[in-house]
């Protein structure tokens, strides 16, 4: 019985692994981006990046955005 649990607790731990670590490489090279003007006046671009999904690196295109508010002093 005792040997039943622990086998049982195992097959569970390793049946919860929620992703696989990156690759040790990284992310490929940054895809080429075309910017055009910005949507608005003080608009700030934010430029494309590759993010890891949990199984592979996906590409995040730019962006353009609100710049970041100044905290006060």
């Amino acid at each position: 019985m005792g040997l039943a649990i622990t086998l049982s607790a195992c097959a569970c731990a390793l049946g919860c692994v929620a992703e696989a670590p990156p690759p040790v490489h990284g992310p490929p090279a940054p895809l080429p981006e075309f910017v055009s003007g910005p949507t608005a006046p003080g608009m700030v671009w934010v430029a494309g990046c590759w993010h890891w999904d949990g199984e592979a690196y996906v590409w995040l295109p730019g962006h353009w955005d609100s710049p970041p508010k100044l905290a006060a002093q």
